[in-house]
Order: structure tokens, then sequence, then C-alpha cells
């Protein structure tokens, strides 16, 4: 009976463990922390009160661009037309939105960029993919913290910034790409056409699950971008954070093709693996609204900060 106890305390401790021991998204090279770890979990009770509160156009942007009707913002669909049109509402007629369309073997494709000039022509990018993994089994995924989330928080961003009217240091583009799931084709065509140098190149990809906290993964081959994403996670109120190499197994995002040409980069995601991603499981139920609220006030402010 006993042999039989210790046995059950053994299997008990190890699959405790073995979560917290998993690589997920990214393989540990290094970490801090920043100076948020210890308000605790986002999901402690303070954020629980926080989200009853949080910004409803926040979960209004959800509900529509996570709905069946979008068709699980797939590139090419009727759906993420829907979506970018919904978007480009959201952010309203200006001078400084651009709707880059392009066509690519496997479809047409489009990007969404808001644009503030800056004293200097160098540009700060902020960026997320709007699409989504689409269907299965027909039915469309909703693509809530894939990359809802990220979208989320960049269209926070322009928002604040338009009500600001500021003009800051270093020229900036916010984008929203197209084509991150089926092969990073948004990125890759705002790349190809930027005319600007960058200085600094900012992703926002899967961050917005309650349950987990944030981490901020900077290029190493640039010194300063690690001293950056310690700036950016020390604003992001109520949010366990720590900053980590980038260094990606099995997984990629839209921070890769600025890599590729040695552009600085820091990308803010969960800080652990999810099993939910692209499946029906990857829904609002899993999402913290006032965390996503949290992370885009942390980088408005960043931007507004650092290169003023």
């Amino acid at each position: 009976m006993y042999r039989g106890c210790h046995i059950i305390l053994i299997l008990f401790l190890f699959a405790s463990v073995l979560p917290a021991c998993s690589k997920g998204l990214y393989v540990v090279v290094e970490e801090t922390f920043g100076d948020n770890d210890n308000l605790g979990n986002v999901n402690g009770d303070k954020e629980t009160d926080d989200d009853q509160g949080a910004n409803k156009e926040i979960r209004d942007w959800f509900d529509y661009l996570c709905s069946p009707q979008l068709g699980g913002r797939y590139s090419g669909s009727e759906g993420i037309e829907r979506a970018v049109s919904f978007i480009t509402s959201v952010i309203g007629e200006s001078d400084s939105l651009k709707v880059d369309s392009f066509n690519t073997e496997r479809c047409w494709m489009k990007n969404i960029i808001f644009h503030i000039d800056g004293e200097i022509d160098s540009l700060i990018v902020l960026g997320a993919h709007y699409d989504a993994y689409g269907f299965y089994d027909k039915t469309p995924l909703p693509g809530a913290d894939d990359n809802m989330s990220g979208t989320a928080v960049v269209l926070s961003v322009i928002k604040k910034l338009q009500q600001r009217n500021i003009r800051p240091k270093y020229s900036l583009d916010l984008c929203l790409f197209d084509g991150e799931e089926i092969g990073r084709y948004g990125s890759n065509r705002y790349v190809a056409q930027c005319e600007k140098g960058i200085k600094q190149y900012i992703n926002v990809d899967t961050c917005g699950n309650k349950d987990l906290g944030i981490v901020a993964l900077y290029d190493e081959k640039h010194s300063s971008i690690r001293e950056d994403s310690n700036l950016i996670v020390q604003l992001f109120k109520g949010i366990k954070t720590r900053v980590s190499a980038y260094n990606p197994k099995g997984y990629t995002t839209d921070c890769e093709v600025f890599q590729a040409r040695s552009i600085p980069f820091v990308s803010i995601q969960n800080d652990a693996h999810t099993d939910y991603l692209h499946s029906m499981r990857d829904d609002t139920l899993h999402i913290s609204f006032a965390k996503i609220e949290h992370i885009a006030e942390g980088l408005e402010q960043y931007i507004r900060s650092s290169f003023n």
C-alpha cells in the first residue's frame, strides 16, 4: 500500500513539473525577469477584476473578427476581405492609412499599414499578422489568440497614437500582415517594398492567454535590443514578464523575416506553449482583454518615451 502511494506521488510530481519544462514555442537560452514579476500571474484576482472593465471596443473587435462569418480569416477568402474592411473602418479614413494589395502564387493578399512621419526617416515598425488558420473539417476557426490578440494590440496602439497626435523622433509603421499562416507572405512583402531603413521591429503574436504571462524574445545578435526588451516588459502593468533570446524550435513567426535581413527585433508572446492553437479551442474563453489593453498601453508608452 505505501509503495503504491509513493508511486502515485512520484507520478503526480512528474506531471506537475512537466508543463513547466516544456520548450513550447521557443527554446529558452537565457532569461531575466522584468519588474512586473512580483505582480503575479495575469489570472490573479486583480487582473480578473480589471478584465471585467476592460476596453469594450477590444471585446467588440474579437466578437466580430473571431466570428464564423469571417471564415477563419484565411488568406484570400471572403472572410479576410471582411476583416480588412472592418479593421480599416476601426482606424478610420486617414492619409496615414494604406492597404497594400499584392498577388502571390497562393492568392491575392493585403497588408494594412498605418504610417506616422517622424523627425527622422528611419523606421520603428510594430507588427502583427491578422490572418488566421482558416478551417478545420469545414468549420471556421476563431483564431482568437493566434492572432487576433496581436491584431488587437496593434489596433489599440494605432487608436492611442491617433488621439495623441504626436510627432515622434523616428517614423513609425504600424502593420497588420496577411499570409503569415501560409508562409509569412505579408511581412516578406513589407520588407521587400520598404524604402526606408528599419531601426527596430516589434512583433506581437499570440499574446492574449489569460493564464500566462509574457515573454519578450529578442534578437541576440543586436545587444541594444535586449535592453529595449527589458524596457518594454517593465511597462506591461499587472503582467508577469520575462525576456529571453529568440531561438525558435518548430515555430515560426514574422520576426524571422526581419531577422533574415539583420533588422533588430523583439517578439511579444505568451510565455509558455498553448495546445489550442489552430483549433476550435482558440476562442475568446482563453483571452484576457485587460492583458491585451495593458500590452497596448505599454507599447504605446515605449514608442513615445524611447524615441522622442
